[in-house]
């Protein structure tokens, strides 16, 4: 499997089977014009996996799509709206527009400029356009 150019397999060992299979499968719903229905996410409660996950999923996949001219701004898209469209709810969530519920979460960093800032902890949580969280710590 190559990512960004690089021979990759070695990184997911036991499991790269599975993973260049599903590369080549995403690689492959790109090249058809499918970005749009792409979905960032991980496997949070049924294995392993904690929600912190996001940040190594949006890696690999900004890894496995570079070449393809995807980048932060395209993996950030895939983390909102390409997850709500997977979820049937892009209707309501995905995307700040009006008439959609304002829920927010706001990184240290630029997610636009440095993927990684995805699945870190947040500075800022809103929830229904209410402030939930901020500076680690919840407001009533």
């Amino acid at each position: 499997m190559r990512m960004a150019g690089k021979d990759m397999s070695h990184v997911f060992r036991y499991w790269s089977g599975y993973v260049s299979a599903g590369m080549d499968a995403l690689r492959a719903l790109v090249d058809r014009g499918g970005i749009d229905r792409v979905a960032l996410g991980t496997d949070f409660g049924a294995s392993w996996c904690g929600p912190a996950e996001i940040a190594i999923e949006a890696e690999m996949l900004g890894l496995a799509l570079w070449d393809m001219g995807a980048g932060p701004a395209q993996i950030l898209r895939m983390a909102t709206l390409g997850s709500a469209r997977a979820l049937g709810v892009e209707d309501r969530l995905g995307s700040i527009e009006v008439g959609k519920e304002a829920d927010l979460a706001a990184f240290d960093g630029d997610p636009l400029h440095d993927a990684s800032c995805i699945g870190k902890r947040a500075a800022m949580v809103v929830k229904a356009g209410r402030v939930a969280m901020s500076a680690g710590s919840p407001i009533a």
